[in-house]
This record gives C-alpha cells, sequence and structure tokens, in this order.
C-alpha cells in the first residue's frame, strides 16, 4: 500500500511537472512573443519619433517657405500694382494716341476730300472756260461779221447821202466827157436803200450787244483764271504736304530695311507737275537710280516706299500676299525686321512659303489635305507652342 502510495504520488509529480513545464514553454513562448511585440513597438517608437522630428523639420521648413512666399506674394502684389499702374498709364497713352490717330485721319480724309472736291472743281471750270472760250470765239466771229456788215451800210450811206445832196446849177460849159464820167459816178452807186438808216440802227444796237457780251466773257473768262490759280495753289500745297511726309518715312524706313544707307523722293525739273525720281543708295553703293539696282532691292525699296505711303494713312492691318518671293534669305531677314518693327502698330497678314518669313510669325493658319479632294485648316499658335515645348 506505500508502494502504490509512492507511485501514485510519483505519477502525480510527474504529470504536475510536466503541467509545470508545459506551462514554462508557453510562459516562455508568450514572454518571447511579448518580448517580439515590446521590439516592434520600440521599432515603432523609434520611427514615430523619426517621423515626428521630420515633420517638424518639415514645419520649420514650411514655415521659412511660408515667410518666403508671403514676401514673394507682397513683391508680386507691389509688381502686379506697378504694372496695373504701367498698363494704366499704357492704355491711357493708347487711348490718347488712338484719339490723336482719328484725329489726324479725319483731318487727312478731309483734306483727300477737299482735294478731290478741287479737283472736280478745277475740271468744271476748265470745262466751263472752254465753253466761255468756245463761245467768246464764236461772239468774236458774229462780232466781226456785223462789223463788217456795219461798215458797208456805213459806206453805203455815205454814198447815199452824197447821192441825195442837192443838184448843183447846170453847167452848161460841161464837155461830154465830164458828163460821162459822171453819169458813170452814179451808175456805181447803185440803186438807193430807203431803209440804209434803220439797218444801221440795227446793226449798232447789235454791235454794243455784242461788245458788251465780250466784255462779260473776258470778265468771266479772268475769274475762271484766278480760280483755277487758287486751285492750283491749293493742291500744290496739299501735294508738296503729301510728299515731304512721305520723303520723311522713306528717309526712315530705308536704314532699317538695309542697316543702314538712304533713299530719298525728289521733282522732276523743280516742278510739282513733272513727276517724282526715287533715289537709292544701299549700303556700299552709289546714290543711283532704282533701274540700277539688283531685283532684292528693287524689291527691298519698293516695299519701303509702300510702307512710307502706307504711314500716311495707317490701316488697323496690312494684307501682304508673297511679297517675299522675289528676294534671296539676306533680303527676307531684311523684310522680317522691317514688318517686325512696323508690326507695333500695324497687324499684319501675310502670305509665305519661305520658312525664315513664317519664323516671325505668332500665328501660322495653314491649309492641309489629308485625303485627296478635302482640305483642313490648321492653325498654330508659337507662343503657346514654345511655352508647350519647354
Amino acid at each position: 500500500a506505500h508502494y502504490e502510495m509512492q507511485t501514485s504520488t510519483r505519477q502525480h509529480l510527474q504529470i504536475t511537472v510536466q503541467q509545470l513545464q508545459k506551462e514554462y514553454k508557453e510562459h516562455l513562448l508568450q514572454q518571447h512573443t511579448w518580448h517580439l511585440k515590446q521590439q516592434q513597438l520600440i521599432s515603432n517608437l523609434h520611427y514615430l519619433n523619426e517621423t515626428f522630428a521630420q515633420l517638424i523639420q518639415q514645419e520649420h521648413q514650411s514655415a521659412k517657405q511660408h515667410a518666403g512666399l508671403a514676401q514673394q506674394i507682397q513683391r508680386l502684389e507691389i509688381t502686379v500694382s506697378e504694372h496695373k499702374q504701367q498698363a494704366h498709364s499704357a492704355q491711357h497713352k493708347a487711348e490718347q494716341a488712338q484719339q490723336q490717330w482719328h484725329t489726324q485721319q479725319q483731318q487727312f480724309n478731309d483734306l483727300q476730300q477737299q482735294l478731290v472736291t478741287c479737283e472736280q472743281k478745277r475740271t468744271e471750270l476748265q470745262q466751263q472756260e472752254q465753253r466761255l472760250r468756245d463761245s467768246l470765239e464764236q461772239q468774236r466771229l458774229n462780232w466781226q461779221l456785223d462789223k463788217q456788215k456795219m461798215q458797208q451800210i456805213i459806206e453805203q450811206l455815205d454814198l447815199k447821202q452824197l447821192a441825195i445832196l442837192p443838184k448843183p446849177a447846170l453847167d452848161t460849159t460841161l464837155t461830154p466827157e465830164h458828163l460821162q464820167r459822171l453819169n458813170r459816178q452814179i451808175a456805181r452807186l447803185g440803186p438807193l436803200n430807203m431803209v440804209a438808216v434803220q439797218e444801221l440802227s440795227d446793226v449798232q444796237a447789235r454791235y454794243n450787244e455784242l461788245n458788251a457780251n465780250i466784255n462779260d466773257l473776258h470778265a468771266s473768262v479772268q475769274q475762271l483764271k484766278t480760280a483755277i490759280s487758287q486751285i492750283d495753289q491749293q493742291t500744290q500745297q496739299l501735294f508738296m504736304v503729301t510728299f515731304n511726309q512721305i520723303n520723311t518715312h522713306l528717309g526712315e524706313l530705308f536704314p532699317k530695311v538695309f542697316g543702314g544707307g538712304q533713299a530719298t523722293l525728289s521733282l522732276e525739273d523743280d516742278d510739282w507737275r513733272s513727276g517724282v525720281r526715287l533715289m537709292a543708295q544701299p549700303p556700299g553703293k552709289k546714290n543711283t537710280r532704282l533701274a540700277l539696282l539688283s531685283g532684292g532691292e528693287k524689291a527691298l525699296t519698293a516695299l519701303a516706299l509702300v510702307f512710307a505711303i502706307f504711314q500716311l494713312n495707317p490701316a488697323p492691318f496690312c494684307l501682304l500676299d508673297e511679297v517675299d518671293a522675289p528676294l534671296d534669305d539676306a533680303n527676307v531677314q531684311r523684310f522680317c525686321h522691317l514688318v517686325t518693327s512696323l508690326s507695333q502698330h500695324v497687324q499684319f497678314i501675310f502670305i509665305s512659303h519661305n520658312k525664315l518669313a513664317m519664323q516671325m510669325a505668332t500665328q501660322l493658319i495653314g491649309i492641309t489635305m489629308p485625303s485627296a479632294g478635302v482640305s483642313r485648316v490648321v492653325s498654330v499658335n508659337l507662343e503657346q507652342a514654345t511655352a508647350f515645348s519647354s
């Protein structure tokens, strides 16, 4: 019984030891698990500390950037305010320039209308003068005919008055030859005209009337000559003002086109009606006529003259169709420089197949044919394309 009791106790102790070992193992496993969790929590804590430090550093950097951005925004606001003031001032100047341009345009249109009116009046006065001259010539012819008739009537009247004088007493001593001579003189007098005095009065009245008409015609011709002289004087003044303005603009544009040189307009024979002579002197060449220049130089000189005339009455836009076709690359560069300098005041629309000319444009509009018989318009804004590519 004692042996069985010891055996039972031993088994109980073994079971207890096994349970204790099992619980120990579970405790160790649990302790290992908690140790792993502790290490993970410590690692997470270090990560959170580092993240917190980074966030604090980022916050400091953000505060600095915020202060810098605030200063930059303040500077930008000052710059924007200055730009707004400059834009307002520029807009005000542009409005004044636009108003001045409209005023000058109206004045030029008025002067041009006056010139057209003066030319019409001059033509009408010339036609009226020609009609008056024709009428004067006809009146002169009629006056000469009437004068001849009057002279004939006066001569006849004088002869008739001599014929009706009281006959002297017969002289019985007259010879037959003397009598024959008297008879011949009487025969030459012809028949007696009893209404010669009335015809003389009518012719005299007609002569006075024609003489008064001739004096009126002379006065009208003199008035027409005075009016034509005034019209010619006004036309000459308008022509010389326009001529001098074109000459000034040509002298400014020609050096811009060729990078130097000079070009002038002059009158033939110093008379504003005789014609205009164009003298051009590109850099490095003598002053010569337009016919002695090369083809490209002729085209650029003509273009400078056209733009000089265009500046007298500028339009909002200008259309150029294949102007650069006869130009080589060097002259195309000069043409582009001229158009670019003038594009500050005038919008240019030009048709071109030259690559150099296309480079100065801000908006390209092309026609393409993706399929046979179907055309399509393609538009490209070069500024936006450049900004997008950069």
